[in-house]
This record gives structure tokens, sequence and C-alpha cells, in this order.
């Protein structure tokens, strides 16, 4: 079952990926994670939910926990877009 708009707003879906996105370390992941909407089969929201309670499980023990920045390549893929785009020198390696 796919929500619709007016039920998204009932549950302020947006203000919930609002607080996720403050979390995140780069402004295309928080891009990503706006983007997200609800699953629609319970199975499916079941497995994620076992991923999360994994995670979960794994900082309680206070293990290692990398979160690097990621970084943007938008920009770098747009350029390299045109025809016969390329990328040298300085440029290709703050790519």
């Amino acid at each position: 079952m796919i929500l619709d708009e007016e039920t998204l707003r009932a549950l302020e879906w947006s203000a919930v990926l609002d607080q996720v996105a403050r979390h995140t370390n780069a402004g295309h992941a928080a891009e990503g994670v706006r983007a997200c909407r609800p699953f629609e089969r319970i199975e499916d929201a079941r497995e994620a939910l076992a991923e999360v309670g994994e995670g979960m499980a794994l900082l309680d023990e206070r293990a290692a926990f990398p979160a690097p920045y990621v970084v943007d390549h938008a920009r770098t893929l747009r350029l390299l877009s045109a025809p016969g785009a390329t990328l040298e020198g300085p440029a290709l390696v703050s790519a």
C-alpha cells in the first residue's frame, strides 16, 4: 500500500525526515534522507528494523562505528557528462 501525500502530511513525514537529515554529514546525504518514503510491505519494514537493531546493538557494545564524510561528486559528474570532457592534474585529484 502506497501512502498518499495527505497521509504523509498527517504523519508529519517531512518533519521526521528533517530530524534524521540533521544527523548526516553532507548535503547530498541529507537530500537522500529527505527523499525516503515509507515501506510498502510490512516485511520490508521489519527487515530494515532488524538491520537498525543490529546496528544499535553494535553501538551499545561501544564498537567502532565508522561514519566517514561522504564526498559529493555531483559537480564533477556533471562536468564529465559533457561529450569529450576530461579531468587532468589537480582537478582530477580534487574530484
